[in-house]
């Protein structure tokens, strides 16, 4: 591949723009005063001397080998012209070339030294996998491998209690008594959800219920009961009894035969229990929480 011939010839000019004839170029060491050598041709067999002269035209052969320059440039009485620092050659195409295939060696090099790295590390980590005080290994789902876990109860892992910190055992159901164990979530909500009065609102029934007929909770939670009665002198009263259990009466017994009052009769029915209101006392309203 061809390339620009550029800066075939070095020339300098002065203040004025014109060319700098009999001009004088030193050349150092970047960033000192130690001379440094430039050559006539390419070649770089034939130094030039130090300062370079400058001909009629400002112009003069400079060729610069590796490393970097700092060129003073001097008109023919010395003044200074200009200085400029960290001045390199081109790289040429070939030395490129050489180069791309240094970094491409370097990085081959540098692969195959991270595989022996990976090599060295898998297998002295393998080594160390299920061993005592060597690593617990990870499945695929980058979990400890269950069984590398110790079965418990284990003595090297305390039971959680009150006071100790360790492991503990999830319980989905809610018939345990065990102290050292916790219940699910699953099993929280259905708690939750038998909770007397979570979930339920207060509804009339006053229209299907009546006295005397025995009634069953199948809400599957207890439910709260209120019977509102008017009763007199002598009606018989009204009698509420749950699960077969006689819980309360009321009954009016003024002497004049003549008395009437209202009330309201509360009691809670548990969940599959029977209840049932009986007696000759109006029920005026009949609510159920459920």
């Amino acid at each position: 591949m061809a390339t620009l011939a550029t800066n075939v010839s070095f020339q300098c000019f002065d203040l004025d723009g014109k060319p700098l004839a009999g001009g004088k170029v030193y050349t150092y060491s970047a960033g000192t005063t130690t001379s440094k050598a430039t050559y006539t041709t390419m070649a770089g067999t034939v130094a030039n001397p130090n300062p370079v002269i400058l001909d009629q035209n400002g112009k003069a052969k400079i060729f610069l080998v590796d490393g970097s320059y700092r060129l003073q440039i001097k008109d023919s009485n010395d003044a200074l012209i200009d200085d400029i620092d960290q001045i390199s050659r081109y790289v040429t195409q070939s030395e490129f070339a050489t180069f791309q295939q240094t970094v491409n060696d370097g990085v081959t090099q540098l692969t195959e030294v991270r595989e022996q790295v990976d090599v060295f590390v898998n297998t002295s980590i393998g080594n160390q996998k299920g061993f005592a005080n060597g690593i617990t290994p990870l499945d695929a789902n980058v979990k400890v491998d269950p069984i590398y876990l110790p079965a418990l109860p284990n003595n090297a892992i305390p039971q959680a209690t009150e006071t100790t910190l360790g492991v503990v055992k999830l319980v989905d159901s809610l018939n345990s008594t065990a102290t050292n164990q916790a219940l699910t979530a699953a099993q929280g909500k259905v708690l939750n959800g038998q909770a007397f009065g979570v979930g339920q609102s207060w509804v009339d029934v006053t229209s299907y219920r009546q006295k005397g007929v025995t009634y069953t909770n199948n809400t599957g939670k207890p439910i709260e009961v209120a019977i509102k009665v008017a009763y007199q002198d002598d009606d018989g009263g009204l009698t509420v009894t749950v699960g077969g259990v006689d819980i309360g009466r009321i009954q009016g017994n003024a002497p004049s035969g003549t008395g009437y009052w209202q009330t309201t009769m509360n009691f809670t029915v548990p969940n599959l229990a029977t209840y049932v209101a009986a007696g000759g006392s109006s029920v005026i309203g009949w609510a159920e929480l459920r």
